[in-house]
């Protein structure tokens, strides 16, 4: 749920996603070569919006709006992972979409810290969106206690 805030900033909106992965198998059928399995995936990512109070006139937005993609996720090494992805927006502002193609990169920096980023390209005909750059932090909070193997057996519970 998205609740905008302030005067004339539209009413609140709804989201409703289906995700689907794909795991692609080795080119190896019968699985002797150890080096040819390679955690390859596809991904295919579907959202409908519902905005509950659009705004009307100059500044009108949509009452109903969705985001379609496709993705490739390929391991390079234990903790770096490439994503490629394509997807279609329709904005919230009507008579805009966006298209985007994205590369980028997963970096596993520790078992709680991941890195990321990538840039993307604008296509198709209104381009209403050129280029776009993404970063990202992610840090997962957690008690060693209650998940033990993310730290070495000899630093659980201040043990030399």
């Amino acid at each position: 749920m998205y609740q905008p805030f302030g005067y004339q900033n539209g009413g609140t909106e709804t989201e409703l996603r289906f995700l689907a992965t794909k795991s692609l198998g080795t080119s190896d059928a019968s699985g002797s070569d150890p080096y040819s399995y390679v955690p390859r995936r596809l991904h295919f990512n579907a959202s409908w919006f519902h905005n509950y109070d659009p705004l009307n006139g100059p500044d009108a937005e949509r009452r109903d709006r969705y985001r379609v993609g496709v993705a490739y996720s390929q391991p390079l090494t234990n903790d770096l992972l490439l994503v490629a992805d394509v997807y279609r927006e329709t904005d919230r502002a009507r008579g805009r979409t966006t298209n985007l193609a994205e590369l980028g990169v997963r970096y596993q920096l520790t078992p709680q810290t991941v890195l990321t980023g990538g840039a993307g390209v604008g296509f198709g005909g209104d381009r209403s969106q050129d280029f776009r750059v993404t970063v990202g932090f992610q840090r997962t909070l957690s008690n060693p206690a209650v998940y033990p193997y993310l730290v070495k057996p000899t630093e659980r519970f201040g043990q030399p």
